[in-house]
C-alpha cells in the first residue's frame, strides 16, 4: 500500500464527511501535506540517478559545494563592504544558494558532459541547496 494514496484517500473522506481534527494535528497535517510532493519528487530523482553516483567522480560534489556553499559566502562579504539594507541580504544571498538546475544545460555543453551525467550535478545541488538555504535564512534572519 502507498503512503500517499492512503494518506490522500484519508484526508478525502474526512473532508467530505467534515470531520474536523484538533488544531494541532491540523498544523501537522499541513506541514507534512506541503512536504510530501516536492520529497516525492527528490526520491524519485534520487532512485534514477543512484546506480551512477557510485561511479561518478567528486567533480558534482565539489561544483554543488561551490555553487550553494561557497557563492552565498562570496555575497554576504561583498554585500558587507556596501552595508545595503537588510532586504537584499534577505534576497541576494538565499538566491545564490539555490541548485544550479537552470545552468545544468550550460554545464553539460561547456564541458561537453552527457546529459544523463549532468542530472547527479543538479541532484547533489539540491540536496546541499537545502541545507546552505535554511542556514543562511536561519542566519539573516536572527
Amino acid at each position: 500500500l502507498n503512503p500517499l494514496l492512503i494518506a490522500g484517500i484519508s484526508g478525502w473522506l474526512s473532508s467530505s464527511l467534515n470531520i474536523s481534527f484538533p488544531v494541532f494535528l491540523n498544523k501537522t497535517f499541513e506541514m507534512i501535506s506541503s512536504i510530501v510532493f516536492p520529497l516525492g519528487l527528490i526520491i524519485t530523482g534520487g532512485a534514477l540517478i543512484q546506480p551512477r553516483i557510485k561511479t561518478l567522480s567528486k567533480l558534482p560534489v565539489v561544483g554543488a559545494g561551490l555553487k550553494t556553499i561557497l557563492m552565498p559566502i562570496l555575497v554576504y562579504l561583498f554585500l558587507q563592504l556596501f552595508r545595503p539594507n537588510a532586504e537584499v541580504f534577505y534576497a541576494l544571498v538565499p538566491f545564490f544558494a539555490l541548485p544550479f538546475m537552470m545552468d545544468r544545460r550550460i554545464v553539460t555543453m561547456e564541458y561537453n558532459i552527457q546529459k544523463e551525467n549532468a542530472l547527479p550535478f543538479s541532484t547533489i545541488s539540491l540536496f546541499v541547496s537545502f541545507i546552505s538555504i535554511s542556514f543562511w535564512l536561519y542566519f539573516l534572519l536572527q
